[in-house]
């Protein structure tokens, strides 16, 4: 008797696949014309290749008494670095992902538990960062005694400690497939173990970088940086990160604070309100033109374009999972007459996506097209009035086949392809 046998018979009402519909953003598609599609089929077939293939997980253990920083190096240092730690957060959680979807299409239990084991392994036997185990001093954002390493940068490093959030994005929409399904009354007690570290390690540690930016903001408020304190693309992916820990973990609090600013205590920093939830975020992040704050700032490296859709990205999913756990949609909303929304950057930028204005900069470094993805995730939604939709559907349409590691996984598994139109 095969293991998977054995388990069906514990349960004779446990159904084969997957009916229920996870809040995930990651969730795939279950529908007839979805599962006939062939780009979603290619999707499909890839992610049974990527089950096959892929290596067993591969938690960081922190090696000595502290952390280096070793980002101005290709190879970091194992186990002894920040940069090495989020590498391994981000490619380990992008599996639990990849497998999580993969069990929603087919209801695997080779695929559930691929993703259940990777998670777990993370659970039990990692470390993370959290910067108040490691004496945070907020007020010139960096650790004291903490300057060793390749690159010997202790300010960067503690800023940096927020891209643990790709992991906690991604964990978190593993764990919300994973929790729903059909599955997890066999391990139960390992959906808990890993829901609590989720909770109790990740969400902190991932906050204890935002709390980085915003109490340097706090205490700072004259200083030239806090504009930049207030708008900048860590920011976003840290509300991104938290907000989806929140609809997965159904945390009302958790998302109240992404969302209003409301005090929160993640069991590690004690309660803060938060100065930078997004209905307090878009005023500072987005202009009135729709230009997102971190254009110009990085303009001069050429990479202006790419982060001003980078912050936006981050800016989508926070919005479309706030709204997915129940909070006033916020797509057009503008705070203040010196503010844009999250709509009129969408617009701004949905003609260079498109292929339809060409960037000023020629020595810009990303190709507007990779950006179609987020049009995708939007063109279905209400707000979407008509006079945008033939160019949000243009946008969506540019780009192919993506794959995106941080939270989304194949565009082609959760989102329909654009319907082609025919312009007079």
């Amino acid at each position: 008797m095969s293991v998977v046998t054995a388990l069906c018979l514990i349960s004779c009402s446990m159904p084969s696949t997957n009916t229920h519909i996870t809040t995930s953003l990651a969730s795939p598609l279950t529908t007839k014309e979805a599962r006939t599609a062939p780009s979603f089929n290619k999707a499909l077939n890839d992610l049974k290749g990527y089950l096959k293939s892929s290596s067993a997980a591969d938690p960081f253990n922190l090696e000595g008494e502290t952390f280096n920083f070793d980002w101005c190096t290709d190879r970091p240092r194992r186990n002894k670095s920040l940069k090495d730690l989020v590498t391994r957060l981000e490619e380990d959680s992008q599996k639990a992902r990849n497998f999580a979807q993969l069990y929603v299409i087919t209801g695997s239990y080779e695929a559930f538990s691929a993703s259940l084991d990777i998670i777990l392994a993370w659970a039990k036997d990692s470390t993370l960062l959290n910067t108040y185990h490691w004496g945070v001093d907020h007020n010139s954002s960096s650790f004291p005694g903490m300057e060793e390493g390749f690159c010997n940068r202790s300010w960067n490093m503690m800023l940096d400690s927020i891209w643990q959030t790709y992991g906690l994005i991604n964990f978190s929409e593993a764990y919300s497939m994973l929790a729903n399904s059909g599955y997890a009354g066999v391990r139960h007690t390992d959906i808990q173990t890993v829901r609590s570290w989720i909770a109790n390690e990740l969400v902190p540690a991932v906050n204890s970088g935002f709390h980085v930016w915003t109490k340097f903001a706090d205490t700072h408020p004259l200083s030239a940086a806090y504009v930049r304190y207030r708008s900048d693309n860590h920011l976003s992916w840290c509300l991104a990160g938290l907000a989806t820990a929140g609809l997965a973990l159904n945390d009302r609090a958790l998302l109240d604070y992404v969302y209003y600013g409301t005090a929160y205590d993640d069991g590690v920093s004690g309660p803060y309100e938060n100065p930078s939830a997004l209905v307090k975020l878009i005023p500072f992040a987005i202009k009135p033109s729709g230009e997102v704050y971190d254009e110009s700032v990085r303009a001069s490296q050429h990479k202006g374009f790419f982060y001003g859709n980078f912050s936006l990205w981050a800016l989508v999913i926070t919005a479309i999972n706030t709204e997915k756990a129940g909070y006033p949609p916020i797509w057009e909303k503008e705070f203040t007459e010196n503010s844009g929304s999250i709509a009129s950057a969408l617009d701004r930028y949905a003609p260079y996506v498109a292929n339809e204005l060409t960037i000023k900069d020629i020595e810009e470094k990303t190709k507007p097209e990779f950006f179609s993805f987020v049009y995708r995730l939007i063109l279905p939604m209400d707000w979407v009035r008509e006079d945008r939709k033939e160019l949000y559907r243009s946008a969506a349409m540019t780009g192919k086949s993506q794959n995106i590691r941080q939270g989304l996984g194949s565009i082609d598994l959760i989102t329909a392809p654009p319907e082609k139109t025919v312009k007079n």
